[in-house]
């Protein structure tokens, strides 16, 4: 049976630096990732003008995440109204399959109504989407549906409208 001599296994001053130097090499890749804020103004311009698909589930957690940090973030991109859609839409009409509100506070937008564009005539699946959890719905083109929002929640929010046709979105208490 052979063993290995003592002064062949590496030392505790050799540990030492390889972990130094591997936790140098993880601040430094940390530090050199693209800040969070920043990451949330790009997707936000990609929706605006909507040059992207809907966001994943960690991009939304981010933005949530980035909006309850930064609370003015919603000011900023709400031009003083207290809720309205930050994502592609004209006058309300969202053609991409997908909206996206921000909501300052409880207080500000009770109700999100949602209705068919003029001349659709078949009734459009939705998927409502809170920090509360996913609510599905109906629209029916002869009525408009109503989203009640609810006031829990960490705020300011984001809230996901996903549809399979084209359907106009409208902020009870805020903006388009």
């Amino acid at each position: 049976m052979s063993s290995v001599p003592y002064r062949a296994r590496p030392g505790a001053g050799f540990v030492l630096l390889v972990a130094s130097v591997a936790a140098a090499a993880a601040f430094f890749a940390w530090g050199a990732a693209t800040p969070g804020l920043q990451r949330v103004w790009r997707l936000q311009v990609e929706l605006e003008i909507g040059k992207r698909p809907p966001l994943k589930a960690k991009e939304r957690a981010l933005f949530q995440e980035t909006l309850e940090r930064y609370p003015t973030l919603a000011d900023a991109l709400l031009d003083g109204t207290p809720a309205g859609a930050i994502s592609a839409h004209e006058q309300g009409l969202v053609e991409s399959g997908y909206a996206y509100v921000v909501r300052k506070d409880a207080a500000g937008a009770r109700a999100i109504r949602l209705s068919a564009p003029p001349g659709a005539t078949a009734p459009v699946a939705l998927e409502l989407r809170g920090p509360w959890g996913v609510e599905k719905a109906t629209l029916d083109p002869a009525r408009p549906f109503l989203w009640a929002l609810r006031e829990e929640g960490p705020f300011p929010q984001l809230l996901e409208v996903r549809g399979a046709a084209p359907f106009v979105v409208e902020v009870e208490g805020g903006g388009r």
